[in-house]
């Protein structure tokens, strides 16, 4: 979502994969907080029910995730294609509107891949790359800032340190960094024991972002 803070224009984005019952813990605190978020979710396998998709669609983004979660590019191109169109059009069909937005299982695409997503109706494609602070240019590879678990991308820092380091960055008008993006799976965050450390997260980034005074 596109916000402006002292004056700036900046990308905040959330997103949570795989459509598992404990995002609905998620659902809770990011209602709370009132922070938009994008959840991707299999139409097939998963475990959320049809009225918890329905839930969610009344106040957050659903994407597309395929239909069985399978890796795309480790599976024949015609099932490929079925797993993308499959499960937009199942999802569509349980939500009664269209899905733009599609997540790569895994992060693993591919160009054929790509041009399948957008063949399919998809307008963009996150990916499960982190450390990006610009939104890519190609809408069939967005990547992520920070994923909501421990990577060894982050050289032994924490996430959460990470996280509010790059939205500090994203929010400072001195900044040219002017995107970020978090993304998790609830299972990963609950098993981990971070919820305090996702909500302490929410927390400040809802008071940096709805303060009227900036």
């Amino acid at each position: 979502m596109n916000f402006e803070v002292h004056g700036k224009p900046v990308e905040i984005v959330l997103s949570f994969d795989d459509g598992k019952k404990d995002d609905m813990h998620l659902v809770e605190l990011l209602r709370q907080y009132d922070m938009p978020a994008t959840f991707y979710i299999p139409s097939a396998n998963r475990e959320l029910t049809d009225d918890q998709i329905r839930d969610l669609a009344e106040t957050f983004t659903i994407g597309g995730h395929t239909k069985n979660h399978r890796f795309l590019t480790s599976i024949p191109l015609p099932d490929a294609e079925s797993e993308i169109c499959d499960g937009k059009s199942e999802l569509e069909a349980i939500i009664g509107e269209k899905i733009t937005t599609f997540c790569y299982p895994r992060g693993r695409f591919s160009p054929v891949i790509k041009d399948m997503v957008k063949a399919a109706g998809f307008t963009e494609a996150r990916t499960t790359r982190v450390l990006a602070t610009k939104r890519a240019y190609d809408p069939y590879e967005l990547d992520t800032t920070i994923h909501f678990y421990q990577r060894k991308e982050y050289a032994g820092r924490p996430w959460l340190s990470l996280a509010l380091e790059f939205f500090d960055q994203t929010i400072n008008p001195d900044s040219d960094v002017d995107y970020f993006h978090g993304w998790g799976h609830g299972y990963e965050i609950i098993r981990d024991g971070g919820m305090k450390d996702f909500e302490f997260l929410l927390s400040y980034m809802s008071d940096k972002l709805h303060d009227k005074s900036i």
